[in-house]
C-alpha cells in the first residue's frame, strides 16, 4: 500500500513561506506578547504627537522655571525700553524738568547768585561773544573754570561750538584750592599777563601749554575770586556757570545739553531768594604790566577804581 507523501504541516520539513497561512501563523507566534503592547504604545505617541504640534500654537501650559525667568527677563527689558527713564540713556537727551531733578542746574537762590555774578570785574574776564551768525542768541554765560581741571578744559575744548549756536561765554580763572600750587601757578600767568598778552595767556593754560607771565601779587586777588564762588555755591567744583538770571550750572555739560537748559524758562517761583539782598563789594584792581601803564585807564573803567590803580603803579 502507498504511504501517504504529504508533508505533514507541522512537521520538521514543512515550509512555511510556501503556506500563506502558515507564514501568518509564524508572524503571530514571533512577535506574541510584544506586538500586542506595540499596537498601544504607538497608538499613545501618534496622540502626544499631535498634542505636541498643537501646543506650539497655542500657549503652553507647562513652562518650566528657567523659562519663565528669561520671559519675565524680557517683558522688564522692554518696559524699562519704552519708559521715559530710560530715554536719556538711549537717545543722550534729557528735557529740561529731567536736567534740574539731577542737580545739575540749581535754581535756587538767583537774585543773590546774579549780584555776586556781576561782582567779577570785566578785566578778569576772558570773552568769547556769540557769532553773528547765529540763528538766535541764547544769552551770556559766566564760567569759572581751572586751567588745570580736566573738565574744564573740556568745557573749553566747545568754545566754539558754543559762540556758533548763539551764545555768548565769559571765562574767570578761579583755582579750585589755595593750597593747589599748579592752580596757583596757572592762574598767575593768566592774571599777570599783559593785557594785550592775557586771552593768549589764557588759551595758553586751558590747551596745558604753560604761559611764561611775569610775576606779580596774586594772593589777594584770588582770595576774594575764591570767596565769590564760593557764595555762588562752587565749593571746589569746577567748571561751575551762572546764566543771567542766576541759574546756576554745576560742572561740564555737553552741547545739546546747554541748548535745552538755556531755551528753557526758569521753574515758578525760582527767582525767590532765601538770602538778604547781596550789599556791593569792593572791586579789585587790574593787574596792570609796566609795558601796557598807557591802557589802564580805558580797560580799568572810569572813576575811582582807575585813578587807584594808577596810585598803586
Amino acid at each position: 500500500m502507498e504511504q501517504d507523501q504529504t508533508p505533514d504541516r507541522k512537521g520538521s520539513n514543512a515550509k512555511p513561506s510556501d503556506d500563506p497561512e502558515a507564514l501568518d501563523d509564524a508572524v503571530e507566534s514571533d512577535t506574541g506578547e510584544d506586538a500586542q503592547n506595540e499596537r498601544p504604545r504607538s497608538r499613545r505617541k501618534r496622540a502626544r504627537d499631535y498634542v505636541d504640534a498643537a501646543e506650539g500654537t497655542l500657549i503652553p501650559n507647562q513652562i518650566s522655571p528657567g523659562k519663565m525667568i528669561l520671559v519675565g527677563i524680557v517683558f522688564a527689558l522692554l518696559y524699562l525700553l519704552s519708559s521715559d527713564f530710560m530715554t536719556p540713556y538711549i537717545t543722550g537727551e534729557r528735557s529740561y524738568e529731567q536736567i534740574v531733578s539731577s542737580g545739575t542746574v540749581e535754581e535756587g537762590d538767583m537774585v543773590y547768585r546774579r549780584a555776586v555774578e556781576r561782582e567779577f570785574e570785566d578785566w578778569t574776564r576772558i570773552r568769547y561773544e556769540a557769532s553773528a551768525s547765529a540763528s538766535e542768541h541764547r544769552g551770556r554765560i559766566t564760567m569759572l573754570v581751572d586751567p588745570v581741571c580736566p573738565y574744564c578744559r573740556r568745557a573749553f575744548d566747545q568754545t566754539q561750538e558754543m559762540v556758533e549756536a548763539g551764545i555768548s561765554v565769559d571765562y574767570v580763572v578761579v583755582p579750585t584750592r589755595l593750597s593747589s600750587e599748579l592752580s596757583m601757578e596757572s592762574a598767575e600767568s593768566v592774571y599777570c599777563a599783559a593785557i594785550d598778552e592775557r586771552r593768549d595767556a589764557f588759551e595758553s593754560e586751558m590747551n596745558e601749554e604753560p604761559y611764561l607771565a611775569r610775576e606779580c601779587e596774586i594772593a589777594n586777588i584770588l582770595e576774594v575770586q575764591m570767596e565769590r564762588a564760593r557764595e555762588l555755591g562752587a565749593n571746589g567744583t569746577r567748571p561751575w556757570t551762572v546764566l543771567e538770571d542766576g541759574r546756576v550750572v554745576v560742572g561740564h555739560r555737553p552741547m545739546d545739553e546747554w541748548r535745552t537748559i538755556l531755551d528753557a524758562e526758569p521753574s515758578p517761583g525760582a527767582e525767590l531768594s532765601a538770602r538778604p539782598e547781596r550789599q556791593p563789594q569792593e572791586p579789585t584792581p587790574e593787574l596792570e604790566s609796566d609795558e601796557a601803564e598807557e591802557s589802564v585807564e580805558p580797560l580799568m573803567g572810569e572813576g575811582e577804581l582807575a585813578e587807584d590803580a594808577l596810585e598803586d603803579e
